[in-house]
């Protein structure tokens, strides 16, 4: 094969290569109730690929691979956190805090394998104590981003 043949290939490949990010904010009170309730969010600040559904919550994924997850959460006070990233109806990490006057702020991350189909969300856990807290400031945030594509098993 040609060196030309092999730069059309690559061409090729890159030309059909997706790429996929998000960033979505939140701007109000989300309160606790009986029921577990996936948070939703009122700004996406990037959505490429579109894979990101901000109405839902839900990231949908198109592109199997290494994808890396953060997100961000602020307390409401005097109620505790108990906020979870899930992938198909299944924990992958979670943040809890107990209940406090202070601003509680808390973060985490997760790298996980996705394959086409999967769903992520993050999600406030069932209970009325539970609350977190934003305003203008967007101190809840949900982040994602494809690191490592692999379209080949």
């Amino acid at each position: 094969m040609s060196v030309r043949n092999n730069l059309a290939s690559i061409d090729s490949f890159l030309a059909v290569k997706r790429k996929c990010a998000f960033s979505a904010s939140r701007s109000t009170v989300l309160l606790g109730s009986a029921t577990p309730q996936i948070i939703t969010y009122d700004e996406l600040n990037a959505n490429k690929g579109k894979d990101f559904d901000i109405s839902t919550g839900v990231f949908l994924a198109e592109i199997p691979g290494i994808y890396f997850f953060s997100f961000n959460l602020r307390s409401y006070d005097d109620r505790y956190i108990g906020v979870t990233l899930m992938k198909n109806d299944e924990t992958m990490v979670a943040i809890t805090t107990d209940a406090s006057d202070r601003k509680v702020v808390q973060s985490q991350s997760i790298m996980l394998q996705v394959e086409i189909g999967d769903k992520i969300w993050l999600q406030l856990g069932p209970h009325p104590e539970f609350g977190i807290y934003s305003n203008s400031f967007n101190y809840v945030t949900f982040n994602g981003f494809l690191l490592y594509p692999n379209f080949i098993k």
